[in-house]
């Protein structure tokens, strides 16, 4: 969010726009919750999307190494398969 002197900042503006105009002071001080809310929401749909992101990640991995391991144990299985008699009802 905001640094120590950010909110300094912010306060002080804050400060000098309500001695300026109540009534605009009176808004922002309504306002303030709703732009927590907003922030609040913001963090939170960031989270999620992160954590799909990685989700899709580890699934992309875990299919590669499947396709991997399909692909190594190619060799094996065709050796298996010549190895049987031509008329094996297991074909």
């Amino acid at each position: 969010m905001l640094d120590d002197r950010e909110r300094r900042a912010l306060e002080r503006l804050e400060h000098e726009l309500a001695s300026a105009d109540p009534l605009l002071a009176r808004r922002m001080r309504r306002a303030l919750p709703t732009w927590r809310r907003w922030a609040t929401w913001r963090v939170l749909l960031a989270a999620v999307g992160v954590t799909l992101a990685v989700g899709l990640v580890v699934l992309g991995l875990a299919g590669q190494a499947l396709l991997v391991l399909v692909i190594l144990s190619w060799p094996l299985v065709a050796h298996m398969r010549a190895q049987r008699p031509r008329g094996d009802p297991a074909e």
